[in-house]
């Protein structure tokens, strides 16, 4: 069987043998049901755009706040002043250190961003 195939190629082969059977109406409502659920799951794959705009959107929150602040500020005041949990705002720290949109320093156990 050297010859890949899809599960919903797979399923779409079954439901033309079952029609063309006749098979009881519960095995094309399986298929079908089959189907359905592979058409939804590639459906759900898609949100990839969503995500990506909500952390555009938190960036921009953090750019802001960075902004409006006179000296370089802690993970954890940003993080209070945008209104996000310090992990995310540690998480878009680093993408946005790795862009080069924000700077980091470090003065012994205290770290701190600004805008670049």
């Amino acid at each position: 069987m050297s010859d890949k195939h899809t599960k919903k190629e797979l399923f779409e082969t079954l439901l033309v043998f079952a029609s063309a059977a006749e098979a009881d109406g519960w095995v094309v409502a399986g298929i079908q049901h089959e189907l359905d659920l592979l058409a939804k799951r590639a459906g759900a794959k898609g949100t990839n755009a969503k995500r990506d705009a909500e952390q555009a959107s938190a960036m921009a929150t953090v750019g802001i706040v960075l902004e409006d602040s006179d000296e370089p500020m802690r993970a954890t005041a940003i993080a209070e002043a945008a209104g996000f949990s310090v992990q995310k705002v540690t998480a878009l720290l680093k993408k946005m250190v790795d862009a080069g949109t924000v700077n980091r320093e470090q003065d012994k156990k205290v770290v701190t961003f600004s805008l670049a």
